[in-house]
């Protein structure tokens, strides 16, 4: 007997989500229950208010790469912001924890942007150019990293294979 694609929904939410956040919550009670309560308490509370600053540190990039992602989208094909919002937030999950080179979340990303009504070919040509943005972006950050390096007179030795790396990475960013 098969499973239905969609599964009967229980208290709003899906099957499938309910038992995905169960396992979770039994993950995190064990993991607490196997370490010291007392060091954990005392770690978060060490952090404070800095802990909301780290979230929203995580949560504000994530917000302006969907909207900018949004922009890459036909008007007619764009699903709400709320959607694109949770399709970076899970392409940025997957990317993060799963052995997929960085890649794999994209196209997940793309994959659920058609499932919502998107044409292949604009789903897929919104992912690259978004992806190719941010490789640029990187490379920016890159170079301001770099020239404040050499400036400060750090890095001795280190400069020039760091400079060939930058002119590589320029180079196939370029070529792409």
């Amino acid at each position: 007997m098969s499973l239905p694609l969609k599964w009967h929904n229980v208290f709003g939410m899906r099957l499938i989500n309910l038992i995905a956040f169960a396992v979770g919550a039994i993950v995190v009670t064990v993991l607490v229950a196997t370490f010291d309560r007392a060091s954990i308490v005392s770690s978060i509370s060490a952090v404070g208010w800095g802990l909301a600053a780290i979230c929203f540190y995580r949560v504000l990039p994530l917000v302006c790469e969907a909207l900018c992602w949004s922009c890459l989208l036909p008007i007619v094909q764009r699903p709400p912001f709320s959607s694109l919002l949770m399709y970076r937030w899970i392409s940025k999950a997957i990317n993060t924890l799963l052995p997929a080179m960085q890649i794999g979340g994209d196209l997940v990303r793309a994959s659920l942007l058609i499932q919502s009504g998107a044409r292949v070919e604009a789903a897929g040509s919104s992912v690259i150019v978004d992806v190719t943005i941010w490789l640029a972006a990187q490379l920016v950050f890159i170079l301001i990293g770099v020239a404040i390096f050499a400036a400060l007179g750090l890095g001795g030795g280190m400069m020039g294979p760091i400079a060939v790396s930058v002119v590589i990475g320029t180079g196939l960013i370029l070529a792409f």
